[in-house]
C-alpha cells in the first residue's frame, strides 16, 4: 500500500487501511498478515508484531518466491530495498463483516448498461434467481416450503418473460452480455456462499431492490402497457419478499437466536 506524495496527510492511507480491513471481514478472511518498514503505522489499527518464524510456518517458503516474483515487476531501482529491506511482519485478526447485497454486487455492472438493454439483463438476472430457488426448493422435506420457493422461481420466469417479449434484443446484446454474465455470475456465487437462511435473507433483499428497479423503469415509461407490465413485475418481486420475510420470521427466535430451516435436508443448500 502506498499514496503518492501530493495526497499524503490527507487521510487516504487510513481510509485505505481500513477498507481493506472491512473488505476481508465482509469476505470472510479470519486473518490479515502484512510485512511493513513502518509498524508503527499499522499498529493504530491493531496490527501486532509477528516473528518470521510465525510468518513462515503459517505460508510456506512459496512465499518467497512470489515476494521475488512482484518484486522484478516493479522498476529496478525498488529491487534491493524491497527484497534486502528491513520488514517487520504483523498480522490481526477480522471480524466477520455485513455481506454486501445483491444490488451493492449487480449494481455497479448493471447501471453501465444503457436504459433498455439494462432491463434486459436486469431479466437475465431473475433466470438466475429462477434457478437458485429450484435448487432451495429441492433440498428442502417440508412440502409447503418446496411449494413456496417453487412459486418464486415461477414469478421470476414471469418476470423475465414479460421483459423479453416487451422490449426486443439489441444487436450487441449478445456480446455485452457475453463479457458481463462470468462476472456477475462470479460475484453472485461468492455472495450465496453462505448458510441457507442467510441465502433467503439475501435474496429477499434482493426481491426488493427488483421491485425498485421495475417501479422507477416504469415511472419512465410512457407507453401504458409497458409501464402497467412493469409495475406487475414490481408486484411480483414483492410477492416473493414477502413469502420469504415469512419464512425468515418463523425461523428466527424472538431473543434473536437463529435456528435451522424447517424440513432442510442435511448437508443440503445452494
Amino acid at each position: 500500500m502506498a499514496v503518492v506524495p501530493d495526497a499524503q496527510g490527507m487521510g487516504v492511507g487510513r481510509a485505505l487501511v481500513r477498507d481493506c480491513i472491512a473488505r476481508a471481514g465482509t469476505a470472510g478472511v479470519r486473518e490479515l498478515w502484512l510485512g511493513t518498514a513502518k509498524p508503527g503505522y499499522f499498529a493504530r489499527f491493531g496490527f501486532r508484531a509477528a516473528s518470521s518464524r510465525e510468518f513462515f510456518a503459517t505460508f510456506g517458503p512459496w512465499v518467497l518466491a512470489e515476494k521475488v516474483w512482484w518484486t522484478l515487476g516493479q522498476p529496478a531501482d525498488r529491487w534491493v530495498p524491497a527484497l534486502f529491506g528491513r520488514y517487520a511482519f504483523m498480522r490481526r485478526a477480522c471480524e466477520p463483516g455485513p455481506r454486501p447485497s445483491v444490488a451493492e454486487v449487480v449494481g455497479p455492472v448493471v447501471l453501465k448498461l444503457r436504459p433498455l438493454l439494462r432491463l434486459r439483463f436486469v431479466a437475465l438476472l431473475e433466470r438466475r434467481a429462477a434457478e437458485r430457488y429450484g435448487g432451495w426448493a429441492a433440498a428442502v422435506d417440508d412440502p409447503d416450503l418446496a411449494a413456496g420457493l417453487r412459486a418464486c422461481a415461477r414469478r421470476e420466469t414471469e418476470i423475465a418473460d414479460t421483459i423479453e417479449r416487451l422490449i426486443p434484443a439489441p444487436p450487441d446484446e449478445a456480446a455485452t452480455f457475453a463479457a458481463l454474465v462470468p462476472l456477475v455470475d462470479a460475484e453472485t456465487r461468492r455472495l450465496f456462499a453462505a448458510p441457507l437462511r442467510e441465502q433467503l435473507a439475501i435474496q429477499a433483499a434482493g426481491e426488493r431492490a427488483g421491485a425498485a428497479t421495475w417501479r422507477a423503469a416504469a415511472e419512465r415509461r410512457g407507453a401504458p402497457a409497458l409501464r402497467e407490465a412493469l409495475l406487475r413485475c414490481a408486484r411480483l418481486e414483492e410477492e416473493s419478499a414477502a413469502f420469504l420475510d415469512g419464512i425468515l420470521a418463523r425461523v428466527t427466535e424472538p431473543a434473536g437466536r437463529r435456528q435451522e430451516l424447517p424440513g432442510r435436508r442435511h448437508g443440503e443448500g445452494r
